[in-house]
């Protein structure tokens, strides 16, 4: 399983929760920076999954999406 989380700098309650929630579920991740994005890469991310950080892609069938989702980050664990 592939995961990266896309956080923004600095505080984000999302980004933090989403970290969280993935570690308790053992779930193993890749960190990267939005801010460290190539613009194309940002504006694929608002195209296709949305605005909110953070911005999670998997190659699982949970699939990608933004903000903090416990229920897709339980989909994932039980993958």
């Amino acid at each position: 399983m592939s995961v990266i989380v896309y956080t923004k700098a600095g505080f984000c309650g999302q980004c933090k929760a989403t970290e969280t929630a993935l570690d308790r579920a053992g779930i193993v991740y890749e960190p990267r920076l939005l801010e460290d994005q190539p613009e194309s890469v940002i504006e694929d991310f608002k195209t296709r999954i949305g605005l909110t950080a953070p911005i999670v892609i998997t190659d699982t069938e949970a699939g990608s999406w933004a903000g903090f989702r416990p229920d897709l980050i339980s989909a994932l664990a039980a993958a």
